[in-house]
């Protein structure tokens, strides 16, 4: 669906900073990319363990953050290399089969909401 959206693919490679800078990521995308690592940090924080919920309520951010998706050019394309992994963990995490298991996810989607503010604002 992403890829249908924004009309490209991601790389593996990693993110560049734009000049020692980081990249500028549009306004209409920026919401849902901070609601979602808002909602994520709340369930990380009130210890929850309805990870499926999580997941789900992801997954309703980042589509409405492809949909949102008009950025072009060589910011466009690192924000992919952010944002393709990114979409596996969430769908992985939508996959856990128990509480335990979602942890591992967990800790990777921290990682990449830290990724993602390293390299974007």
């Amino acid at each position: 669906m992403f890829f249908v959206g924004c009309g490209k693919s991601a790389t593996e490679e990693g993110i560049q900073l734009n000049d020692g800078e980081k990249w500028k990521v549009n306004a209409e995308m920026t919401p849902h990319i901070t609601e979602a690592e808002a909602i994520f940090e709340d369930y990380m924080e009130k210890d929850r363990t309805d990870y499926l919920v999580l997941a789900d309520q992801l997954k309703e951010k980042n589509t409405k953050l492809i949909r949102s998706c008009t950025m072009e050019g060589e910011s466009h394309e690192e924000l992919h290399k952010w944002l393709h992994p990114h979409l596996g963990l969430v769908a992985d995490l939508s996959k856990a089969e128990d509480e335990i298991s979602s942890l591992e996810q967990l800790e990777k989607l921290e990682a990449s909401f830290k990724l993602y503010r390293q390299y974007f604002e």
